[in-house]
């Protein structure tokens, strides 16, 4: 009951913080309405690594994952012709045997382009914040419990026009993910791939 309610305590701290860093958007809406949607292809290598047992050993168990695609839509708010503010939402849920497993997503990202035009290539860096909530049900009361991970890291990449309104858009990114209460921390290298709409 006490991790249950810590989890959901950080996660009300990270929406409010969230909210704090959002204001922006609605300011830079007054000044461009210019909004790219989009959606990413990944291919991850995720590295866990576990406490120290008691004779101070770790140890790190290596997962790869191909995301085809994401279960993430992103959505880019223009700020200036360089720079967008980018949150990310997804849900996944999955039900095996008798134990139900529920996880959402929710990134900002800050992607800063190099160039302003986008009838053009444009290289740009991308920092990131993210938060996982993870929600896990099974038929024992002990195999209910709720869990929140924070992370944070950086991409370059490219965009590529495709047309006005379309372009395509390749990242390669690192993130680290913080131990939390019930998963071990983890550092991730993924090459991403997708692609963007430009809407009004």
């Amino acid at each position: 009951m006490r991790t249950i309610l810590r989890s959901r305590l950080r996660l009300l701290s990270f929406v409010t913080a969230i909210t704090t860093l959002a204001a922006p958007i609605v300011r830079a809406q007054r000044q461009s309405t210019l909004v790219e949607l989009g959606i990413d292809a990944s291919f991850a290598r995720q590295s866990f690594h576990s406490e120290p047992d008691a004779a101070g050993r770790e140890f790190t168990t290596t997962v790869n994952t191909i995301d085809i695609p994401l279960p993430v839509i992103r959505a880019g708010f223009f700020i200036t012709e360089m720079v967008a503010i980018e949150p990310a939402f997804g849900l996944r849920y999955q039900h095996i045997g008798h134990t139900s497993t529920s996880q959402t997503t929710f990134d900002i990202g800050l992607p800063i382009y190099l160039s302003p035009n986008r009838r053009e290539s444009q290289i740009f860096v991308r920092p990131v914040v993210g938060l996982s909530h993870i929600t896990s049900d099974g038929p024992d009361p002990d195999d209910d419990h709720s869990d929140t991970q924070v992370n944070v890291g950086a991409g370059l990449g490219i965009k590529l026009p495709l047309s006005d309104r379309f372009a395509a858009r390749f990242e390669a990114q690192y993130r680290h993910g913080a131990k939390s209460d019930r998963l071990s921390a983890y550092d991730q290298i993924a090459a991403l791939a997708g692609i963007s709409v430009y809407v009004r």
